[in-house]
């Protein structure tokens, strides 16, 4: 999930795989509807050895089960 709070222009986004024995990365541009300028320099990096951030950021993440009744 992103929160679209920041300024209307281009941003990219980059996702990979941290914890599997092939490292795939993949690169995509966000577009707010009312963009006004394209992504400004490079994309970023892919990923590094340092894994804190990642695992940090999984621990972080909270489930929340809804029970719906009908």
């Amino acid at each position: 999930l992103v929160t679209a709070d920041q300024p209307s222009q281009d941003y990219y986004i980059v996702a990979s795989t941290r914890f599997s024995s092939k490292i795939l990365t993949t690169t995509a541009v966000l577009r707010y509807s009312n963009s006004a300028g394209a992504v400004s320099g490079p994309p970023p990096g892919g990923p590094t050895i340092q894994v804190d951030w990642s695992l940090n950021q999984a621990r972080s993440i909270r489930y929340y089960f809804i029970l719906i009744l009908r």
